[in-house]
């Protein structure tokens, strides 16, 4: 049977850990992979199991003190539990320290050692200089804790545990600098050596520093294989010294900024697999570790009604296009649950500027609401002219927190679009040529994060759409460039080059709100699918079905991509608005298909169902005769 063995002080301790899963065909390590498929294939890859036997996982957690922030400590030992690495190390700065006072170190000891008393597996102590700050701290540590610089093996892996304020700051002292070559001579043949401290030495090193014992260690460890890790800066950062890795970790709840990986400023575990070549080392974020109750059923609910029961919406915002005047927004604050509801909304960065108020916090009752006016800077010609602004809801009943969400909206100021009205018919055929210049829409088109390595431009998929009337129908046209466009009869619309149309003609408090997952097309809304070469009788029965009687519609190749034409019944659009209709929304996207390349969609506004989209995108306006 295979094991890992641990040896601290020449005694050898066996720790249990997780075993690696074995194919018994590769005949290594110690479980066994069985399967009942006779045939050639087989529904897995050729490559065998990551599990090898001398391999083990273990975790490190960095500073937690420093200007420690509550509770971010407990929950890294809580996610460690999840992760179930063999052992956990430390680099120090566990207490907030800097006092003489023996009760409050006695306080502050028993406070991180019931934290750490919940790990599920062994964890090994490094000294800070917020640990061992001053004399009296170095005694209290001896007395609790034993030995300040130490080493074990694990694995035919030597883990050397150093103190970086050993005598004085900065410094590791000729006493530690002996047993450290003594316990490398000892041990000159392990496959790989592990060094732990606190404080950064090499950095002191290279900063003029003198007497920090770092070179002396360099010179010692110059010949074998090594890692050397880091804290106390609070910030991450990785550099090569003599060919090997030093790593400066971030932290585990102590005092940071916390702007993020690109700055170093995170709050992280360091997870290590040490393989037969070494260790591989990844960095994993605390606020990425979830345990398997991310969003229970009970959640998911909660959360569903009270966020479709309160938050702030508002009327859609629109300028007469070429206005300049200043506008102003009546925010609706509503809270239609049973609980109490402090909302706060925040217009941050550019937005502080055109906002005023650019805050604001308030305290709902139960079924109350509330509004609040703000002003608005006009953008002048950007249209549309977007405003985030983080919407913060935070659930209570007495002193007991419910539940809390964030989330982001866009206040948007569009250009009022009026549909023109023309006395002339227009011939639904799949061209343009009848149409005017009237009015025609943006090609500022929306493409998704996902589908954006594979859009090369406007001039590879784009869309703009515009809209006219007469006295029978409401007529659109959606002009597509598409520099190559691919059909196939045996395919379904949407794995073709391909156009979806949207209207929605309902009342304005209907059509204006953007949509959750009660608004269905064929309901809520027209949806109409067209590949090029298609009049309306080609298109997918699903389509046809959700459009209107009457209803006329062409879909032709262009010297630029390809054209869609649709007309409407007027009279469809009246009896949805008590015979007076005073506009539409509108929304459209293509399937664009470059073989090799994958389908991707252009949207010309955020998808309806999107969390980026916003009240009134695509409104069309009918002018009263």
């Amino acid at each position: 049977m295979s094991h890992k063995q641990f040896f601290g002080l020449i005694v050898p301790i066996a720790i249990g850990g997780f075993l690696p899963f074995q194919d018994i065909h590769a005949h290594t390590g110690i479980h066994e992979f069985e399967q009942g498929i006779v045939s050639q294939q087989v529904p897995w890859t050729s490559k065998g199991f990551v599990n090898e036997p001398d391999n083990f996982q273990f975790a490190i957690v960095s500073d937690r003190t420093g200007d420690h922030r509550p509770g971010v400590f407990a929950d890294a030992i809580a996610k460690l539990n999840l992760l179930q690495p063999e052992f956990v190390m430390s680099v120090g700065d566990l207490i907030e320290g800097f006092s003489e006072d023996p009760q409050v170190l006695v306080d502050q000891w028993d406070e991180i050692d019931a934290i750490i008393n919940d790990l599920e597996m062994r964890f090994f102590y490094v000294p800070g200089n917020h640990d061992i700050s001053n004399p009296k701290m170095m005694n209290f540590w001896n007395d609790r804790l034993g030995a300040s610089y130490y080493h074990f093996i694990y694995d035919d892996v030597l883990f050397l545990c150093l103190n970086s304020e050993n005598g004085k700051p900065n410094h590791l002292g000729s006493d530690q600098l002996a047993y450290i070559e003594e316990t490398l001579k000892d041990n000159r043949d392990v496959r790989w050596t592990l060094i732990f401290l606190h404080k950064p030495l090499w950095i002191y090193l290279d900063d003029g520093v003198v007497d920090t014992g770092w070179d002396k260690v360099e010179s010692l460890v110059a010949n074998r294989p090594y890692t050397v890790i880091a804290g106390h800066f609070h910030s991450y950062t990785k550099s090569i010294r003599q060919d090997r890795r030093h790593l400066v970790l971030a932290t585990t709840g102590g005092g940071s900024s916390l702007r993020g990986s690109n700055w170093g400023e995170l709050d992280h575990i360091c997870w290590v697999t040490m393989t037969k070549d070494g260790p591989r080392i990844c960095n994993i974020a605390l606020s990425g570790i979830f345990d398997d109750a991310i969003v229970t059923q009970e959640g998911r609910d909660i959360i569903q009604s009270l966020s479709s029961k309160a938050g702030v919406n508002w009327s859609p915002l629109f300028k007469e296009q070429g206005s300049i005047d200043d506008l102003e927004a009546l925010l609706r604050l509503k809270n239609d649950t049973s609980y109490t509801l402090r909302l706060a909304v925040e217009f941050a960065g550019e937005a502080a500027e055109s906002v005023k108020p650019n805050s604001f916090i308030t305290t709902l009752q139960p079924m109350s609401s509330s509004t609040q006016l703000v002003a608005i800077k006009n953008s002048g010609q950007i249209d549309p002219s977007t405003i985030p602004f983080t919407t913060s809801l935070s659930f209570s009943e007495g002193n007991s927190s419910i539940l809390e969400i964030d989330y982001g909206q866009n206040l948007v100021v569009m250009n009022k679009h009026k549909i023109p009205k023309t006395a002339s018919p227009i011939k639904v055929d799949g061209l343009s040529d009848d149409w005017p210049d009237a009015d025609a829409s943006s090609t500022d088109n929306v493409i998704s994060e996902a589908d954006r390595p594979s859009w090369e431009g406007s001039h590879d998929a784009s869309i703009s759409l515009r809209a006219q009337l007469n006295e029978q129908y409401v007529y659109f046209l959606c002009q597509i460039r598409d520099e190559s466009i691919y059909t196939d009869t045996n395919m379904a619309p949407w794995y073709q080059d391909s156009i979806c149309l949207r209207i929605d003609g309902r009342m304005a408090e209907e059509r204006m709100n953007s949509r959750d997952g009660s608004d269905k097309a064929g309901i809520s809304f027209i949806e109409m699918m067209m590949v090029p070469g298609d009049d309306f009788e080609d298109m997918h029965p699903k389509f046809i079905s959700a459009t209107p009687d009457g209803s006329l519609a062409s879909c032709r190749p262009s010297a630029e991509g390809y054209v869609m034409e649709a007309a409407i019944p007027l009279s469809y659009f009246s009896s949805l608005q008590n015979g007076n209709p005073d506009g539409l929304r509108v929304n459209a996207y293509i399937n664009d298909v470059d073989n090799p390349h994958p389908r991707i969609k252009v949207w010309w506004k955020p998808d309806w169902y999107r969390v980026d989209s916003w009240s009134g995108s695509g409104s069309f306006f009918i002018e009263s005769p």
